[in-house]
């Protein structure tokens, strides 16, 4: 009885620790997802050789989107499909005011740039989904 015991408490224990090692190499993808997205955009921005008149513009640009989007994180009121809504609606505006300040050279660049963005965001959302349902 005792043996049989240890058995199952060696079983759990050993699952246990392959569970902890999922979620913290789960953990570790998604920071290196983020940090090669914060890279890719450091990239399109440099590639687009933006004057130091359009820099400012987009810092400004992105300072008054970061404004909204914590104002519409501390409103209480909305449920999240409204939140969603908005947030959607502050991306949308932002992403104009960028491609107004741009060239139309630029612009071009740019929206390239958004395209492989959106592609990229649903391949991982496919392959996450296929990962899920592999799972269950």
């Amino acid at each position: 009885m005792k043996k049989v015991l240890l058995v199952l408490i060696a079983g759990m224990l050993i699952a246990g620790v392959f569970s902890v090692s999922a979620v913290v190499a789960d953990n570790t993808n998604k920071k290196q997802n983020v940090q090669k997205e914060s890279v890719k955009k450091q990239n399109i921005w440099s590639q687009l050789n933006l004057t130091a008149e359009q820099k400012a513009k987009h810092k400004e640009i992105l300072k008054t989107r970061k404004e909204k989007i914590d104002a519409l994180k501390e409103e209480g009121s909305l449920d999240p499909k409204e939140k969603r809504a908005k947030l959607q609606e502050i991306q949308k505006t932002t992403n104009s005011e960028i491609e107004g300040m741009l060239t139309p050279a630029q612009r071009e660049e740019y929206k390239k740039y958004k395209e492989e963005e959106v592609k990229a965001r649903e391949e991982a959302r496919k392959k996450k989904k296929a990962k899920t349902s592999q799972e269950k």
